[in-house]
């Protein structure tokens, strides 16, 4: 939904750290796959790898302003809500990414309330487009 905010190393990045926060709870629900591939498309890079880009760097430094950082936490902290459930390891997850941005309580909570916001709507959109029509 964010992507634009972001360049191709820095999407490559979101979607490692993505790939971290579905696996942190050790349940990779379908909607957390869904979300996902809809921003994978959305990047319109091709495959993305299952890799770290450039193995060994420090993937948020390359977040270096404040539309690319709360790009990548909303867009991490809707797939950890995508499925309904927020769990406590993507919880934690989050809280690292969250804390190294340095990011205060009171954006924490807009955040928090945006990504609640944009996985209700996706959630909203994904069963109005399922459900036939009369």
């Amino acid at each position: 939904m964010f992507l634009h905010y972001l360049n191709d190393p820095q999407k490559r990045a979101l979607f490692y750290l993505g790939h971290q926060m579905i696996h942190a709870d050790h349940v990779v629900a379908p909607a957390e796959v869904c979300y996902r591939d809809l921003l994978i498309h959305e990047a319109g890079l091709g495959p993305i790898p299952s890799v770290a880009p450039n193995d060994g760097e420090p993937l948020l430094d390359l977040f270096t302003d404040r539309q690319s950082c709360t790009a990548l936490v909303i867009e991490l902290l809707v797939l950890a809500i995508i499925d309904g459930a927020y769990h406590p390891e993507e919880a934690v997850f989050a809280q690292t990414v969250v804390s190294y941005f340095g990011f205060t309580d009171d954006d924490q909570d807009k955040i928090n309330r945006m990504a609640e916001h944009i996985a209700g709507t996706v959630t909203g959109f994904w069963d109005l487009i399922q459900t036939p029509s009369v």
